[in-house]
C-alpha cells in the first residue's frame, strides 16, 4: 500500500520557498512530513484539514489521443503556491503538502507507445488503470484520516481514481460535480482521459453526476443521448444556454447543479480546458475567465463541503509564453476552495 507514492518533507518546501524578511510565505507555514515520519503517520497527527497531493503524469490525456504536457504541472505549482503570503486570509496551518503519486516508472513504460497503432494503444491505455490504482489507494488513505484531498493533475482520467478511492472508503456511491466543456463520459473502451465518469458510474463508484459549462457542439450525440436518457443520475447546463442564449446566470447554474448533488458526499472537479486560452491539451478560445472559474469553486466549496477537490490538465508549456501563470492560477483557485469551505 502507498509504494508508489512519494513523500515531500518540510526541507523541501523550504527549497521551493523564497523567504523575505518581514514576511511569511505558505512554504514556511504549511505542514508536511519530517525525514523519518511516514505517510501515514503524517495523516494520523497533522492538525491541518486540506491535503495537497500531485498526480504528475499525461498518460491519461495521450491515452485519449491528446497532447502531453500535464505531467510538469506539479513542480509548476509548488514553486508559486509556496510563495503565496500566509496571513489573515489564508493560513497555512489549515493545509498540508503531502507529496506526489509517482507514475515515473510507468512513463518510462509508455513512453514509445504510438497512439495510432491500435495494439500499442491498447497496452497505453492498459497503463492507465495502474494510474488508477495508485489514486485510489492515496485518496482511501487520506479521507481515511478525515482530510480533503487537494489533487493536481495530470489528466482527468485520475478523477475515477479520487471517486473509486472516496467511495470504496465509504463503502457507497459518490456523487461529483465538474466545471467542463466535455463530459468525460466517453465509451468503456479502455481507460484515458476521456472516460473517467463513464467507469465510475458503470462501476457503481459513482451515483449522481454534474457537469456545468458544457460546450454543445463538443459532445458527442451519443453521449448526449445517455445524459438525457438518465435525468436523475446526470444534469449538465451547457456554455452556450448560459453566455449566448442567456437563458441562465452563472450563479443560478452554480446553484441548480449544487442542489443536484447535495445529498452525498461530493466531489468537486475542474477541467482547467474550461477556461478560455489556458495551457491545455484541449485549448478552447471561448471558454469562461479565470474569475468565473475561481466563482464556481468557491460557491460549490461553501455549498457541498466536498470531500476531494480535483484540478487537471493544466499543462504549463503548452502555448503559453508565461508558464509560470499556470501555478499562480492553481494556487488562485485552491485559495479560493478553502475559503469558500471554512466560510
Amino acid at each position: 500500500m502507498l509504494s508508489h507514492f512519494k513523500h515531500i518533507t518540510k526541507d523541501d518546501l523550504f527549497r521551493y520557498t523564497n523567504a523575505r524578511e518581514g514576511e511569511q510565505k505558505l512554504g514556511q507555514t504549511i505542514s508536511a512530513l519530517q525525514k523519518n515520519e511516514s505517510v501515514l503517520e503524517f495523516l494520523q497527527t497533522t492538525k491541518s484539514k486540506f491535503v495537497i497531493i500531485g498526480i504528475p503524469e499525461d498518460i491519461g490525456i495521450r491515452a485519449n489521443m491528446g497532447r502531453s504536457g500535464a505531467r510538469k504541472m506539479w513542480q509548476n505549482f509548488l514553486s508559486i503556491f509556496c510563495n503565496i503570503q500566509h496571513n489573515t486570509f489564508l493560513n497555512g496551518e489549515d493545509l498540508s503538502v503531502l507529496g506526489y503519486v509517482d507514475c515515473d516508472d510507468l512513463e518510462e513504460k509508455s513512453h514509445y507507445l504510438d497512439v495510432h497503432e491500435p495494439n500499442e494503444l491498447e497496452k497505453l491505455r492498459a497503463i492507465v488503470s495502474e494510474i488508477d490504482d495508485r489514486v485510489s489507494d492515496i485518496t482511501r488513505s487520506i479521507v481515511a484520516q478525515n482530510k480533503i484531498p487537494i489533487v493536481i493533475g495530470g489528466g482527468h482520467n485520475n478523477a475515477y481514481g479520487l471517486i473509486k478511492g472516496l467511495s470504496e472508503f465509504l463503502m457507497k456511491a459518490v456523487n461529483a460535480i465538474n466545471l467542463d466543456p466535455h463530459s468525460d463520459l466517453r465509451p468503456m473502451e479502455g481507460r484515458h482521459s476521456g472516460n473517467s465518469f463513464s467507469y465510475a458510474m458503470n462501476l457503481d463508484y459513482l451515483d449522481k453526476y454534474a457537469i456545468l459549462g458544457l460546450h454543445e457542439s463538443y459532445n458527442s450525440q451519443a453521449t448526449l443521448d445517455r445524459i438525457h436518457r438518465h435525468p436523475k443520475n446526470i444534469q449538465y447546463i451547457s456554455f452556450e444556454s448560459i453566455f449566448i442564449r442567456q437563458e441562465n446566470t452563472w450563479n443560478d447554474a452554480i446553484s441548480e447543479l449544487c442542489s443536484f448533488v447535495d445529498n452525498n458526499a461530493c466531489g468537486l472537479e475542474i477541467d482547467m480546458d474550461s477556461i478560455a486560452f489556458a495551457p491545455v491539451s484541449a485549448m478552447t478560445p471561448s471558454g469562461i475567465s479565470p474569475e468565473l472559474a475561481r466563482r464556481y469553486v468557491y460557491e460549490s466549496a461553501r455549498i457541498l463541503k466536498p470531500s476531494y477537490f480535483h484540478l487537471c490538465e493544466l499543462a504549463p508549456d503548452l502555448g503559453s509564453e508565461h508558464p509560470l501563470l499556470s501555478g499562480k492560477l492553481l494556487s488562485y483557485l485552491i485559495a479560493d476552495f478553502i475559503k469558500g469551505y471554512k466560510s
